[in-house]
């Protein structure tokens, strides 16, 4: 618009008719199109679903796992993005992740075999619990559930090797 014919004060004024016609959203130095921000809104939302259909044992996603599906826009505007559908409800927005709220994992019931196996040889080996490679080689897909019970705090990965301590025996060991 700098380089516009028009004046300042005429460009102000149809944007503001604009914005009050509900047409034109501005935000921040950004005037944009109300379908097209509604688009980005829905597109934010649909990702998020998809994403959940491929990784259904996560809870949140790292935001550079979404934000390079909107590299077309500038990453205030994105930021400004998400601020809002949180504000409204529609995502969870926090610490660098975002999140559908009303989704919970999903847990199938050869996924939830495997946690109880996983659980129950760290149960039986207190002292010498697996690591990671074993679990791997012994449980096919077993990094996902690894992920999960680490995440949910079921399992806590001990920070001088690469075992596993149940998270009640490291609770009851402490206390």
């Amino acid at each position: 618009l700098v380089h516009s014919y028009y004046s300042f004060s005429e460009i102000s004024k149809a944007v503001e008719v604009l914005e009050k016609k509900g047409k034109l959203v501005i935000i921040d130095l950004w005037l944009v199109e109300k379908g097209y921000w509604s688009q980005q809104q829905n597109r934010v939302v649909e990702l998020l679903k998809v994403e959940y259909q491929k990784f259904p044992l996560e809870k949140s996603f790292p935001l550079n796992q979404i934000q390079p599906h909107f590299r077309h826009l500038p990453p205030r505007l994105f930021f400004t993005l998400l601020q809002q559908l949180a504000q409204e409800g529609k995502i969870v927005f926090q610490k660098g992740k975002i999140s559908l709220p009303s989704y919970r994992p999903a847990i199938s019931a050869q996924k939830q075999e495997m946690i109880n196996n996983i659980l129950k040889l760290l149960k039986d080996n207190p002292t010498n619990p697996p690591t990671e490679k074993f679990l791997s080689e012994t449980y096919q897909g077993s990094q996902e559930i690894v992920k999960y019970l680490l995440q949910e705090k079921l399992i806590v990965k001990l920070t001088d090797g690469p075992n596993f301590w149940k998270a009640e025996e490291i609770f009851f060991s402490v206390c």
